[in-house]
């Protein structure tokens, strides 16, 4: 890109001395210093990076077994909680029977009184 760029402008790419940003010739074993301590940082990211996968590989089942075992607790929780929920909503449904059965007796006992004296008046 750059030497299709020169041709534009008429630039020769062999008048360009490559630098080292101090206004002087880059020596050519600063650049092979430069390239392999690139090299190094790339081969330490990627051993890094492998460590990583493989912590992450083994890790995993570690991280899932933990998280059914999260999940199998709060389970149970919620299980004993309608238990709970379900035996309260028996109870009040019982008793809410037993104040309607107990009003209807009382309204069949005055019905039957009202019977009684509605049918002994005439």
């Amino acid at each position: 890109e750059l030497k299709e760029c020169k041709k534009v402008k008429g630039l020769k790419w062999d008048d360009f001395v490559l630098t080292d940003n101090t206004c002087g010739k880059l020596a050519k074993n600063v650049v092979s210093e430069e390239i392999e301590r690139d090299a190094t940082i790339l081969r330490l990211d990627l051993e890094e990076l492998e460590n990583d996968v493989e912590l992450g590989l083994y890790g995993l089942p570690t991280e899932i077994k933990a998280i059914e075992t999260d999940l199998e607790k709060e389970i149970r929780v919620i299980e004993k909680t309608i238990a709970k929920d379900e035996k309260l909503i028996e109870k009040a449904i019982a008793k809410d029977e037993e104040l309607i059965n107990n009003e209807l007796k009382d309204v069949g006992t005055q019905l039957g009184k009202f019977l009684r004296f509605g049918s002994s008046s005439k």
